[in-house]
């Protein structure tokens, strides 16, 4: 790029939302900055998502693309007008693959002096009556009048007798016997194959480390079905194997947890107390996931 007078913008980027799902359409453009090379007559925009044949409109008009690429257009400069003028990027004819920036073109000139103060204005018409204020406090209470005369006792009613203790009544027939309950489970759980055991003090753990590349959507599919039913791992589950069961956390591995509106958490290292982050589960990979079974026992 040769060096000329160059005008800097500042601007207000408008990205359009859009949500995907295991198979992540492209990305809409986004323009995060744009100059005006007045030598040349060439304007350059900068951002992501331009692909390779994008459309750019200068003022509402179709201009010359001489380079394009991911990260950055080369077009012609239609005029060097000083002015401030809407650049528009077009990857695909829907508004969800456009974004527009304004661009100054020209050096702005120093900001004048003051200028006199002008005249008072006229009076302006009397304003709508106020609300009513709060009521004022309670004022203070008045004197106790005079005590009025004691009125006469009443009789006192005679006692009654207390009556005698009756007898104990028989005890009653036994009843009969309820029906037998469900009998219990006689063994301790054994996880299936290819899981890991932690044997925790009142149930049975099996992690199965699944190393597929998924997201958390698939991930999720994925334990329940190839994995005995099994769930995706909750945060929980995996900090009482790593802390009591002796477990060593893999890292980069989808949990069940959710923290947010499409955020899941997984595993990024393997110190049982700081192990989570974050990522989003519709359009992120992660390298695996960890599915859960749990049993009770008795």
């Amino acid at each position: 790029m040769k060096k000329g007078l160059m005008a800097l913008i500042a601007a207000t980027v408008v990205f359009v939302g859009y949500s995907v799902g295991v198979f992540a359409a492209p990305p809409p453009p986004v323009i995060t900055s744009a100059e005006a090379d007045l030598d040349n007559m060439q304007v350059i925009l900068f951002g992501s998502g331009f692909g390779n044949n994008p459309a750019v409109y200068f003022g509402g008009n179709v201009v010359v693309v001489s380079q394009a690429m991911d990260t950055m257009i080369i077009a012609d400069l239609e005029t060097d007008e000083p002015a401030t003028y809407i650049v528009m990027v077009e990857t695909a004819p829907t508004p969800r693959y456009r974004d527009e920036i304004h661009l100054t073109v020209g050096a702005v000139g120093l900001q004048g002096p003051q200028g006199p103060q002008g005249d008072v204005g006229p009076q302006g018409p009397q304003g709508a009556k106020g609300a009513t204020g709060a009521m004022g406090p309670t004022g203070p209470m008045g004197a106790t009048g005079p005590m009025g005369a004691t009125g006469a006792t009443g009789p006192m009613g005679a006692t009654g007798a207390t009556g005698p203790v009756g007898a104990t009544g028989p005890m009653g027939a036994t009843g009969p016997a309820g029906p037998q309950g469900i009998p219990g489970p006689t063994s301790i759980a054994a996880c299936p194959s290819g899981f890991t055991a932690i044997q925790l003090q009142q149930s049975t753990l099996c992690i199965y480390n699944d190393t597929f590349v998924s997201t958390w959507n698939s991930g999720s599919h994925w334990c329940g079905a190839l994995f005995n039913s099994a769930s995706l791992c909750t945060y929980n589950q995996i900090r009482r194997a790593c802390d009591v069961g002796g477990f060593t956390i893999p890292a980069d591995r989808w949990l069940q947890d959710r923290v947010g509106d499409d955020l899941a958490i997984f595993t990024n290292s393997s110190t049982c107390d700081n192990f989570d982050g974050a990522a989003n589960t519709l359009n992120v990979n992660k390298g695996g996931s960890l599915c859960c079974l749990e049993w009770m026992k008795y």
